[in-house]
């Protein structure tokens, strides 16, 4: 095999590694980063902010755009009994685009789902990636701040360099987290590090949550099943609503608050009050006659 064959087929291999990547479970939203020279001392550029006509959404034009060309059956994507089989499904799954999600974010915004952020401002977003909920936030005059372990060469807003140890210095902030989490560069959970440093009263949740998700596993692939239990346990949840969604996730914007406790004998009990607690009613459109 000469050496362009073999460039070639290591190049074909590259492409398969990096395809199977993106059809699992990414979970923040990062751009490609330009790999620097060993040895070589570059100094590190601020981001370019790219432009956007103030107003615009143009990852939901985009959402929009795409769904409206997708086939009837893709709504039957997951069905076992999908016409066509496997093969079909196959095909369909290919019609995912998933360049946007690595463009844009790993959620899609909409208007509803930036008003609801906007009354619990000012925000700061942990593992923001490259800030495009940001921008949209930061267009509505919403006093937004941002950081992510990862410079980015190219952000749509002012993407600071830090984790969850900055959140220290800004308790009195909501603490928004959009698929913080990538557990296939790491175990550990940015999220539950997240929450074990802020001490503030509201977390913003973006993204798949127990039980909306399509996974085998009940807590889906945003964030950890032992952050979503610690959240549970120290907050309680005040605004669910869905966002656009693509057919492979069950994207949702949550609001939780922090829970007072009281104690009766040596029972410790949570407080939440009346008009802090969310309707219990819930029925899918197949139960809706029934209530």
């Amino acid at each position: 095999m000469d050496a362009k064959k073999k460039n070639r087929k290591k190049k074909r291999k590259a492409n398969t590694s990096n395809e199977k990547q993106k059809s699992g479970p990414p979970v923040a939203p990062l751009l490609k980063k330009k790999k620097s020279k060993k040895n070589k001392k570059t100094k590190k550029k601020k981001p370019l902010v790219k432009a956007l006509r103030k107003g615009t959404n143009p990852f939901l034009a985009e959402y929009k755009k795409a769904t409206e060309k997708f086939p009837q059956d893709m709504d039957q994507l997951l069905d076992p009994k999908l016409k066509g089989g496997d093969i079909r499904r196959a095909l369909l799954f290919e019609m995912l685009p998933d360049e946007m999600p690595e463009r844009y974010a790993w959620a899609v915004p909409d208007s509803r789902a930036l008003n609801i952020i906007a009354h619990f401002g000012p925000v700061i977003e942990i593992a923001c990636g490259a800030g495009y909920w940001g921008r949209m936030l930061l267009d509505r005059g919403v006093d937004w701040i941002g950081y992510d372990t990862r410079q980015q060469d190219e952000a749509w807003a002012n993407v600071k360099l830090g984790g969850p140890a900055v959140l220290k210095d800004f308790q009195s902030r909501a603490l928004m987290l959009c698929y913080p989490d990538d557990f296939e560069e790491s175990m550990e959970s940015i999220a539950m590090t997240c929450l074990e440093e802020y001490a503030g009263d509201v977390v913003i949740h973006i993204g798949e949550m127990v039980p909306n998700t399509i996974m085998e596993n009940p807590w889906g692939k945003t964030t950890s099943s032992d952050f979503q239990l610690e959240l549970a346990h120290g907050f309680h949840k005040v605004v669910q609503v869905p966002l656009p969604s693509w057919p492979s996730s069950v994207d949702c914007l949550s609001v939780w608050k922090r829970s007072q406790r009281t104690k009766i004998d040596d029972m410790e009990l949570r407080y939440i009050p009346k008009n802090e607690r969310l309707d219990l009613v819930q029925v899918s459109s197949s139960t809706a006659h029934l209530v």
